[in-house]
């Protein structure tokens, strides 16, 4: 039995404009947090316009029932004519927001996350005020007579209807007209249910709760709300028939909040992740990763490695004990999940900053940035940089970094002549740090080099700049007079030792135009960098165009000749004192052979003054793991058992770095 009916009170009075529009900021405002940070977040994944207008449809509609509800007091669900209203407005505040945006990308391409969410609020609150007056004046309108929308024609409900519960009255009446049953509101929460539940106090229905790693859909328990209205009905007779609505659970994906980075339980140990040209079948770039591997081993044994390869079943068999993970041809967020692992992104070492090269790292460290992992420069060679786009990405990337370090002087005035205007450290080749073992004579028997003779090296690449001038035939025949040289002069044996496959084909070049071929031995073993550095310490001069093969030969003690093609070489001779030939052309060739010759003679006091150089060097080239392992030290510590093995920067590995190697 129901009781009976009174008759309906007026209508609700529209809210004072100021209190409408602190209720609209602080719901627009809640919504344009959210949006805020699920824009960046699902741009990951998809366009930052489709982002940003998949996450807008989603947030006008709820913005809308609340809207009506709350801001403007309407006492009733929304309309589809007001829907398309709200949805128009809402479409002119995406294209806004998304011109702005573009503008933004358009001036700054490398614009960091704080420079685009400052310039997305501030259009979306010149937007959210246009709103406001379009929904208050138009969409929300009240009408003269003081009735809210379309519903003055309706049938005044029993005054006894208005005083109970909204939730009461949602069921079968025996006055008034008789109506299909219908949903009281479409709230962002479940249906109301006849029986009321309240809630804990101070507590909210669950909207969004963040996720670790990646959405998922979460079911709530049903909630029911109850609703009084007590003074506030709506001036028309309410839905009769039918019984009290069903509760449904609600379903809500969870966003993901990818600039948090690893969560607290991947961050329980520490995460080292290596950015740099490995993989490659290069020599020189996996001597400087054995030789970082090895420091951060000895310094921060908990730590864990991750080398992102070009090749990473290459980097796996060189060095089974690391996760390698590729990047090349990844999406950005299949990588992202490689990224948010990281304690700290190692980028370097190695010449990787140059012209067309330097955005692909770059972009990649900037990924890093943006999700909030830190990126430390190791020990990078940069140049030449002369495009403006290189020259941005590195403006905006390692002006963000924790550090950067690079390993000799010209690649800091490269960085500084590209805009780069933080400080910049000068330390040295990381590869530098590492030690010649045994093995090197049992790796040369193994290729058939006889013993007796003296055995000269030679390190032979693509002409490039060591011999700009010449066609590649005449650059094979300069080097083939200088192997024939070696052979007459000294009785030698030629060693041509190829640190890429590809100067396996140049060496076979040079020694066809040698008269004296059967003197030369091209090895084909498929060597890691420390197996060349063995192999090197067996030879009694070294003559090449490499950088790693000369870093080597300087380790090991023997005289060296550099032959340079880019300005690493040249820097690297004048700093141990070596001679510094500034090219390979036909015209000097009496030159190069006289230096040939003069570097025999001088061998010995050469050698002492190259061996104190050396020991200098590598000193530098040990700071840059220091300051890695300082940086670790800082921002995750080490437990108590592995704190201890260093107390200072030059303790512990590095302290081993300041002697010379001996061969």
């Amino acid at each position: 039995m129901h009781p009976p009916h009174a008759p309906a009170p007026a209508a609700a009075a529209p809210a004072r404009p100021l209190v409408s529009f602190l209720r609209f900021a602080a719901l627009g405002g809640t919504t344009g947090i959210l949006s805020s940070l699920a824009v960046p977040l699902l741009a990951t994944v998809v366009p930052w316009a489709a982002a940003n207008a998949i996450v807008t449809a989603v947030t006008t509609v709820l913005s809308t029932e609340l809207h009506a509800r709350i801001t403007f007091t309407t006492g009733r669900s929304v309309r589809p004519h007001e829907h398309a209203h709200s949805a128009a407005t809402a479409t002119a505040a995406y294209l806004a927001t998304s011109i702005a945006t573009w503008i933004l990308h358009l001036l700054h391409p490398a614009a960091s996350t704080f420079t685009e969410q400052t310039v997305y609020l501030t259009a979306s609150a010149l937007t959210g005020i246009a709103r406001f007056l379009l929904l208050r004046h138009r969409t929300f309108a009240t009408r003269p007579s003081g009735i809210t929308g379309p519903a003055a024609h309706r049938t005044p409900a029993p005054a006894a209807a208005a005083a109970r519960p909204l939730n009461a009255r949602i069921g079968h009446d025996t006055a008034g007209p008789r109506l299909p049953p219908r949903r009281s509101a479409a709230l962002p929460f479940p249906a109301i249910s006849s029986t009321p539940t309240a809630l804990p106090a101070g507590r909210a229905p669950p909207f969004f709760s963040r996720g670790d790693s990646s959405a998922r859909r979460r079911v709530n328990p049903p909630i029911t709300v109850n609703l009084e209205r007590s003074t506030s009905a709506r001036p028309h007779a309410v839905p009769a028939g039918g019984g009290p609505l069903q509760a449904h659970p609600l379903v809500v994906l969870e966003p993901v909040n990818q600039a948090r980075g690893p969560t607290m339980c991947d961050r329980s140990r520490v995460t080292v992740g290596v950015l740099g040209s490995y993989g490659g079948r290069n020599v020189g770039d996996e001597a400087i990763l054995t030789a970082m591997l090895d420091r951060i081993r000895a310094g921060r044994p908990d730590a864990r490695v991750v080398v992102f390869s070009r090749r990473p079943e290459h980097s796996r068999r060189i060095h089974p004990d690391v996760e390698a993970v590729g990047w090349e041809g990844v999406c950005r967020e299949q990588i992202s999940e490689h990224l948010r692992r990281l304690t700290v992104l190692v980028l370097g070492g190695g010449g990787i900053l140059y012209d067309t090269e330097a955005r692909r790292y770059l972009r990649l460290a900037r990924t890093a940035q943006h999700l909030g992992v830190p990126v430390f420069t190791y020990a990078v060679g940069a140049g030449p940089l002369t495009d403006e786009a290189d020259c941005t990405w590195i403006r905006a990337t390692l002006s963000e970094a924790a550090e950067v370090t690079v390993r000799d002087e010209e690649s800091k005035l490269v960085l500084e002549e590209a805009g780069l205007s933080r400080p910049v450290t000068v330390t040295a080749d990381p590869a530098l740090l590492l030690e010649p073992g045994g093995s090197g004579a049992r790796l040369l028997r193994a290729e058939a080099v006889p013993r007796g003779p003296l055995l000269v090296g030679m390190s032979v690449r693509e002409p490039g700049r060591a011999a700009e001038h010449l066609d590649e035939e005449g650059y094979h025949q300069l080097l083939a007079g200088v192997g024939d040289f070696l052979v007459h002069r000294l009785g030698a044996r030629i060693v041509f030792v190829p640190m890429e496959r590809d100067d396996i084909r140049h060496a076979h070049a040079v020694v066809s135009h040698m008269a004296d071929a059967d003197h030369c031995t091209v090895l084909h073993g498929d060597y890691g960098p420390q197996q060349v550095l063995d192999i090197t310490a067996q030879l009694d001069l070294a003559i090449g165009m490499r950088l790693h093969f000369l870093i080597f030969a300087a380790l090991a003690g023997i005289p060296l000749l550099p032959l340079p093609y880019a300005g690493k070489v040249f820097d690297f001779a004048q700093q141990i004192g070596a001679p510094a030939l500034r090219g390979v052309v036909r015209e000097t060739a009496g030159l190069l052979l006289a230096e040939v010759d003069r570097l025999w003679d001088e061998r010995l006091a050469r050698t002492a003054h190259m061996a104190a150089r050396t020991a200098a060097m590598r000193t530098r080239s040990a700071q840059t793991a220091d300051r890695l392992l300082a940086y670790l030290d800082r921002t995750a510590p080490a437990p108590s058992t592995g704190a201890a093995t260093r107390t200072g920067p030059g303790a512990g590995p590095a302290a081993t770095a300041a002697a010379p190697a001996t061969g």
